[in-house]
This record gives C-alpha cells, sequence and structure tokens, in this order.
C-alpha cells in the first residue's frame, strides 16, 4: 500500500480511492481541490522513483502529454510533492465498458457502430502520427452523455509498429462479444463485422479504411431498410479500391462523399471572406460556366476555366483540417511527404489578393494558379470529387470552341495561357485551346505556364 490510508493530500489533489495499479504505478481518483474538478493521479512507486526508474517515467508522461486527440483524455501536468513524482489527467465520467460487460448490459447496434469507428478512427491517427500505444481494450472505454466514447491515454513510448492497429482491431472484436445487441435491426451486420475484423475478410485481415466503409455501409442499409431486407447481407459492400483504379470511376469514391467533405472544409473559409468565395462557391456547388463532353462512355461537365488561385488557396486552407483518413484517401499514389504549395506561392497568392503582379503579369484571385505539378493537380481533383481529364478526353474538349474561352477570359499573356493543363497518364501538359502536346520530363515538374483544370461527371 502506497499511503496507509485513503483520502489522502497529494499537493492540491485530494486522493480518494484507487483506480488502477502495476508494477511501476499507482492510479487514483482525485479531487483537484483549486479547481473542484474529479481526476485522475498516477503516482511512480518510489522504489522506482531514481535513476532509470524515474527517467522512464517522465519519457512516458512527456509522450501522453504531445498527443491531444478528441477522443482520449487529456493528459494535464507532471509534479513531484514530498518525494512523490506523479501526473494527472482527466478523468473520463460516465459507465465503464467492463462494469457493462459485468452487469451483462449490452450495447445498440449505433453504439456498437459509434464504438468501432471510434477505435479505428484512433488507430488511423495515431498511425498517421507513428505514435506507438498500448493496445486498446474495453478497459481503456468509458460511454458518456450522448452515447459519446472516450478512452484513456494510451500512449507508451517507441516507434509504431504497423501491426498495431490490425491486432488492436482484432482484440475489440473479441471483446466486444459480450456486449453486441441481440434482437434489434443490424446485429447479424454487426456481428459479421466483429467476425471479418477477427479472423479477415477473403483472405485478408481488414484494413482501417475497409472497415469504416463497411460501418458506412451498415449505417446506409439500416437508414434505408423500410425499402429492403431487414437485416441484408454487408458482403456486397463498396469496394472503393476497384473502382479508384479506374480513371473514370473514381468519381464513384469522390462525387458523393468528397464534395460533401470539401463543402464542409470550404463553407468556414468562405465564411470568414476567404480567398475568391464567390468563384469558390461556383466550383464547388457546379453552378460555374460550363459545357458538357461525351467520350463514347460517360458525360462530363468541363468548367470553362482552369483551377484558379482562389480556388487552390481554399484547397490548401482546407488540408490541415482534414481528418487523418481523408486526407489519406486523397494522397493515394502520391509520394510520400508531399507538399501541396506551388512555388513561390507566398508572393504569388498576395500579387493576387492584392489584384498586384507576379512575374510580370497582373494576378486577381481569379487568375489560373500556376506552378503546380501533376500530384498537386491530382490531389485537388480528388479533394473536389472530380478527376483530371485523360488523353482522350482532352481531345473532344480541344474540338469544342468554348474551350478557347478561357484564353480570352482570363489574360492576356500567352505564357499564363489557363487552358494548358495536365494530362492524366503524367507525360504530357495539353493547350486545350490549340490541341498542342508540351512532353514533361516528370511528374513532380512545375513550370511558370502550367496550370491545370478538373472536369466532373455528369
Amino acid at each position: 500500500m502506497m499511503f496507509s490510508s485513503l483520502p489522502v493530500q497529494l499537493g492540491a489533489y485530494t486522493l480518494t480511492s484507487v483506480l488502477s495499479e502495476d508494477e511501476r504505478t499507482v492510479s487514483f481518483h482525485a479531487v483537484q481541490t483549486t479547481m473542484e474538478r474529479d481526476v485522475v493521479v498516477t503516482v511512480l512507486r518510489p522504489e522506482f522513483s531514481s535513476g532509470e526508474g524515474l527517467t522512464d517515467f517522465v519519457s512516458l508522461v512527456r509522450a501522453k502529454a504531445s498527443i491531444q486527440y478528441h477522443a482520449m483524455g487529456a493528459v494535464y501536468e507532471a509534479l513531484n510533492t514530498d518525494g512523490y513524482w506523479y501526473y494527472t489527467r482527466e478523468f473520463v465520467s460516465g459507465i465503464r465498458l467492463p462494469e457493462m460487460c459485468a452487469a451483462g448490459r449490452t450495447l445498440s447496434v449505433a453504439q456498437c457502430i459509434k464504438l468501432i469507428r471510434v477505435v479505428a478512427d484512433s488507430c488511423d491517427y495515431f498511425d498517421v502520427h507513428g505514435v506507438e500505444t498500448i493496445p486498446l481494450t474495453l478497459e481503456h472505454f468509458t460511454l458518456g452523455e450522448g452515447d459519446v466514447f472516450r478512452f484513456a491515454n494510451p500512449v507508451k513510448c517507441g516507434v509504431r509498429d504497423l501491426q498495431t492497429s490490425e491486432s488492436t482491431m482484432a482484440e475489440l472484436a473479441v471483446a466486444m462479444e459480450p456486449l453486441l445487441p441481440v434482437n434489434q435491426p443490424g446485429q447479424t451486420r454487426i456481428r459479421t463485422l466483429c467476425e471479418w475484423m477477427k479472423n479477415g475478410y477473403e483472405g485478408h485481415m481488414l484494413k482501417l479504411y475497409e472497415i469504416q466503409e463497411t460501418l458506412d455501409t451498415i449505417e446506409a442499409q439500416l437508414g434505408s431498410q423500410a425499402s429492403g431486407p431487414a437485416d441484408a447481407s454487408i458482403a456486397t459492400r463498396f469496394d472503393w479500391r476497384f473502382l479508384w483504379a479506374n480513371p473514370r470511376h473514381r468519381w464513384k469514391v469522390l462525387a458523393g462523399g468528397g464534395v460533401l467533405a470539401a463543402l464542409l472544409l470550404v463553407l468556414p473559409f468562405m465564411c470568414r471572406g476567404g480567398a475568391s468565395s464567390d468563384a469558390a462557391a461556383a466550383v464547388f456547388s457546379g453552378k460555374e460556366e460550363s459545357f458538357v463532353v461525351w467520350d463514347g462512355e460517360a458525360a462530363y461537365r468541363v468548367p470553362l476555366r482552369a483551377v484558379s488561385i482562389g480556388d487552390y488557396a481554399i484547397f490548401l486552407s482546407s488540408i490541415e483540417r482534414m481528418t487523418p483518413m481523408m486526407r489519406r484517401k486523397m494522397e493515394e499514389g502520391i509520394p510520400a511527404g508531399k507538399k501541396y504549395e506551388p512555388d513561390d506561392w507566398a508572393a504569388m497568392y498576395k500579387a493576387a489578393r492584392t489584384k498586384g503582379t507576379w512575374a510580370g503579369m497582373p494576378l486577381t484571385l481569379d487568375s489560373p494558379v500556376v506552378n503546380v505539378d501533376y500530384w498537386d493537380a491530382l490531389a485537388y481533383g480528388r479533394f473536389t470529387g472530380g478527376l483530371l481529364p485523360d488523353k482522350k478526353m482532352w481531345g473532344e474538349i480541344s474540338q469544342r470552341a468554348e474551350a478557347q474561352l478561357p484564353v480570352r477570359v482570363w489574360t492576356g499573356f500567352k505564357e499564363l495561357d489557363p487552358s494548358r493543363t495536365m494530362d492524366f497518364d503524367l507525360s504530357h501538359a495539353i493547350d486545350a485551346g490549340h490541341g498542342v502536346l508540351q512532353y514533361l520530363p516528370e511528374s513532380g515538374m512545375r513550370k511558370k505556364d502550367l496550370g491545370f483544370r478538373i472536369i466532373f461527371p455528369k
């Protein structure tokens, strides 16, 4: 026993009861008297309070405090009082999931979806940021008001193991078994997903995005069950990887969710009076001037103008507000660590905002963005729910008189021809107004006369 009796005062904290303990630490429920709030105080055992034991403890607390995640309890401070080393963290209120199991209670289908989703989201966040964690178990989770799941900080020192997320999801599926619902619409779907999380599907373990998309499918099926079977199979879930591999069908992946995400990301920026809000509203609402072309298989809406500096500024401002999963989907196949700011972006954007000149040319926020490469254009297209035209499509576009309008509308400078854009196959820049091909040595090349245009499925 670390203290002879409880409650006991430790600095500004009144320790009231033991919550958990391990070889090196004991965690207490406590009240922070200066703020009258419940907290958790984790105290290092005295026999580890020097040398390597203390060094490891301090490193662990620093690692935990460096990571902030919305569903994870916060770490407050590390202190030494009366020879005791300890740190304090948020006391996550609500019903602990082990207590639900012990009481024989189960979760609803909607609660199961939320729990699996928050674990998958957090694993994705830890993967993206390279944060190592101990395995997330039911012991970490609390169900609070509004059916919100939160968990205690699982961060530990070390490098993220690529298998941690896969094992975490498998272990979650096992741990959830006593909590799975019975006699509820959708229960079979949830049990099927948990089985896939444990044992895999068609010979492979589910990736995080596959788990999330299966959850989306379950929610969609439950929302439309009035027009279909009450517990239809989810084995026909949407496989976006197949569609993504075919440029002609990529819009099916992004046209719905991608455009909605773009709107949600763009609207706050526009409401603050951000760059080119009118032009952005036109682009993302699909109401800007455009014409339709048919390539023999599908119809596409082709904007009369290239992507503008104002449009691209909105894209850049939105990247940091994307969820890790959104960003990973956007960057599928794009070189790791890609930076999306065009060369000399600060000067170009300042000139556009002030209606000044850049590289000897007058600019506004409606001028076409240049100094971008193929990867920039590809990411922007995915962000907006559109796609880059391929060579065949540019052949159709170049036959239309409307395609030549941007040269006259945007600028009189031939060096900044806004219809010159990138072909999907990485090897060309195309002047759509004149049908001229310009071969590029590499997909990462940027030029002051090279912009791009995105087309949208009809």
